[in-house]
């Protein structure tokens, strides 16, 4: 009789990003319960922000947008998979959408939108959240993004490299149009970082894509979870990516991402 071992499941295990049957969500993260990966982050984008790069809609009306039920919009971006034969000879596939969804697709990826009410973002209540909620936030859009990881993606730090080659021949949207690096305050890794996030987003200003330099590096920097164990502070990168997203609101830069210069 074969014995079955747990870790031997997990050794095998292909995870598949949000569509993995394992993902659990810990309130900051979607987690897969085998391996341990994130596979995405639950964030909050301004109006302004949002507006700039179509992922939301303006909550014109709370009162109308409550009593239709509608609330704000979550959008799940998933990639799409080939079919796959497992062990026990069942065939699964990734996600499909048809062509008279709402949805919309992006490369090789689906952008799936739906209520932020249907899909648990947090234990907390709607009060916490109405007190906590920042006053410049004029609309609220709530955004999970997968972030697959290679087999060696995890224990190699090329990426890191990268970033920094990046920080130091292409300064670019790294600190505040408003002032300075100095008067930032913040490291220029961390405000890279925080932009090439960003980018992987799809962050687009009056239409215009960042260079493909910048998504390049971008596709290979694992999720922020991830970048803690090389070193990397959270509470370093929020201050900065903070500074950014109000540097986009107040600005509305009119050139392209690539070009602009400190």
């Amino acid at each position: 009789m074969r014995r079955v071992d747990a870790n031997d499941d997990r050794s095998r295990h292909r995870c598949r990003g949000v569509a993995c049957p394992h993902v659990v969500n810990t309130g900051e993260a979607l987690v897969c319960a085998l391996t341990g990966v994130c596979v995405g982050d639950v964030v909050m984008a301004s109006y302004d922000f949002v507006s700039t790069t179509s992922l939301c809609r303006e909550k014109k009306n709370k009162t109308d947008d409550a009593s239709r039920g509608s609330g704000a919009l979550t959008e799940r971006r998933v990639s799409t998979f080939d079919d796959e034969v497992h062990d026990d000879g069942e065939t699964s596939t990734g996600v499909v959408v048809s062509d008279d969804d709402a949805d919309s697709r992006r490369g090789g990826e689906v952008v799936r939108r739906e209520p932020a009410s249907s899909f648990p973002t947090t234990t907390r209540s709607g009060a916490d959240l109405a007190d906590t909620k920042n006053e410049k936030l004029y609309g609220e859009c709530y955004r999970v993004v997968e972030t697959l990881f290679g087999e060696c993606e995890g224990a190699s730090s090329a990426w890191k490299d990268a970033l920094a080659l990046r920080c130091r021949d292409c300064h670019v949207l790294c600190v505040s149009a408003l002032g300075t690096a100095a008067a930032s305050k913040m490291k220029s890794d961390y405000a890279c970082l925080a932009s090439l996030y960003l980018f992987r987003e799809g962050l687009v200003i009056k239409g215009t894509r960042v260079c493909e330099v910048d998504e390049t590096v971008a596709a290979n920097i694992p999720s922020l979870n991830a970048v803690t164990k090389f070193g990397f502070q959270k509470s370093k990168y929020t201050r900065a990516y903070r500074t950014l997203m109000e540097a986009i609101d107040k600005a509305q830069y009119a050139v392209p991402l690539h070009e602009l210069k400190i």
